[in-house]
């Protein structure tokens, strides 16, 4: 279904992120629908399938003998960084302001941290979007 709303989207002229994010949003996750394909089809996506692909995909869209030089580095690295130091404060900065433990929201935030593709996915959609070239 994702993959399909994510067709709809590219034919209508919308990112093909836009198409799967608004099927999240209509599906309400307490449904017996939304239940049965959390269910199904959870291990499939992310575990064995979709996101080994995705990273492999972009790992090779990556020319790494590019990054010759010491100011290509520090641009990658640099690009890392604030993806991971954003990732971080977006979780703790909620946390902080209701004023939850703070050995929870670190333990929290370091988890989230270190979950999820959220960088090769930003790097790819640039890529595509011809923001930037392949490093």
């Amino acid at each position: 279904m994702a993959l399909v709303c994510a067709l709809l989207a590219r034919i209508i002229g919308y990112d093909v992120f836009t198409g799967p994010f608004f099927f999240g949003l209509v599906l309400s996750g307490g449904a017996p629908l939304g239940a049965m394909l959390v269910e199904r089809m959870d291990r499939m996506v992310m575990g064995w399938l979709f996101l080994p692909v995705a990273i492999v995909q972009a790992g090779t869209r990556m020319r790494v003998l590019l990054l010759t030089d010491a100011i290509r580095w520090g641009l990658f690295e640099l690009f890392l960084v604030i993806c991971v130091v954003s990732k971080f404060l977006g979780v703790i900065l909620p946390y902080l302001y209701y004023k939850i433990v703070h050995r929870d929201i670190v333990s929290l935030a370091l988890i989230m941290t270190t979950k999820g593709i959220h960088e090769i996915v930003v790097v790819t959609h640039w890529q595509d979007m011809l923001r930037i070239d392949s490093w």
